[in-house]
């Protein structure tokens, strides 16, 4: 299952809500760094449909000259009621810089563990497009949405099976395509068949 396929509805909507308020006061001369925070509460590393977001939470932008060097430019911010978070670094910042969004802390008492494999994820923030083969920030405009970070409580929900398995569920009854190609194909390769089997007794009745 792609791992993004169960919160792209999610997301899309608070990213859209985010452009909406944002796009009165833009600096064309800025590069705004957007993002969600949500609690991991499955512990599975992606957002679910028992997730839920993070307000409050407090999210660092480091950058340096190199990768793995002393920051140079250092900012936090915290999220709003959405989990939404909003960055803009302006030219004082090397537009080639290796920058880190970090997730330092929540403002959920029962969901406070960082996720390391997801807590630090690096971005290049530039004027052009990313590639399109880095999927952690994805550029519209002066904007970079980065991928979701996250938090995760001490034990995961006791329903969290339950709530993949009806993702599951929901996913077989949206149908396969390539089902739906092998039905249609099938359906095509009858309709020979039908009309050879109705030529042949209209031959016998003469």
């Amino acid at each position: 299952m792609d791992k993004y396929s169960s919160t792209i509805a999610l997301v899309s909507a608070l990213c859209f809500s985010a452009l909406l308020g944002f796009a009165c006061c833009e600096n064309p001369d800025s590069i705004y760094v957007i993002g969600l925070v949500y609690c991991d509460n499955c512990h599975v590393g992606f957002p679910t449909t028992s997730s839920k977001v993070i307000e409050g939470a407090e999210v660092h932008l480091e950058c340096s000259d190199k990768k793995g060097g002393a920051p140079t430019y250092r900012e936090w911010k915290k999220t709003n009621s959405e989990g939404m978070y909003e960055f803009e670094v302006t030219k004082k910042v090397n537009v080639n810089s290796h920058c880190e969004i970090i997730a330092f802390e929540s403002n959920l008492d029962d969901c406070r563990n960082i996720v390391h494999d997801d807590a630090s994820q690096e971005l290049k923030l530039k004027f052009t497009k990313p590639s399109p083969n880095d999927k952690r920030v994805v550029a519209f405009g002066n904007k970079r949405f980065a991928a979701p970070i996250s938090f995760q409580p001490d034990q995961p929900l006791q329903n969290c099976a339950e709530h993949h398995n009806e993702e599951e569920h929901d996913k077989e009854e949206e149908g396969d395509p390539r089902h739906k190609h092998e039905e249609e194909h099938n359906d095509e390769g009858d309709a020979p068949q039908h009309q050879h089997e109705d030529e042949h007794e209209h031959e016998e009745a003469h």
